[in-house]
C-alpha cells in the first residue's frame, strides 16, 4: 500500500511541476488558433455562422491533437517533465518556470 500511494504522490509531483508549462502551452495553442480564426474570417468575410462554427472547431480540435500527446507526457512522464525547460523553449513559451 505505501508502495502505491507514494507512486501516487510522485505522478502528483510530476503533474503539478508541468502545470505552468501546460497552461503556456495550452495558451500559445490557443492564440496561434485565434490568428487563423482572424485570418480566415478576413478572406472569408461572406461565410455564414454555421460554417463559422465548423471552422472554429476544426481548428480548436487541430490545437487539441497537436498538443496532446505533449502534454499527456508532461503530466506523466518523469524524463518530459525534467526537460520541460525544452518544450517551452521550442515553443518560446513564457508562461513556464
Amino acid at each position: 500500500i505505501l508502495d502505491q500511494e507514494l507512486g501516487r504522490f510522485g505522478e502528483a509531483l510530476i503533474e503539478r511541476a508541468a502545470t505552468p508549462t501546460i497552461k503556456a502551452l495550452l495558451s500559445f495553442g490557443e492564440s496561434v488558433r485565434q490568428k487563423n480564426l482572424d485570418w480566415a474570417r478576413e478572406r472569408l468575410p461572406d461565410l455564414d455562422e454555421k460554417h463559422l462554427k465548423v471552422i472554429n472547431e476544426l481548428t480548436r480540435r487541430t490545437i487539441i491533437g497537436l498538443l496532446e500527446s505533449p502534454i499527456h507526457n508532461l503530466k506523466t512522464d518523469v524524463a518530459w517533465n525534467e526537460q520541460r525547460h525544452l518544450v517551452e523553449r521550442l515553443f518560446a513559451l513564457d508562461g513556464g518556470e
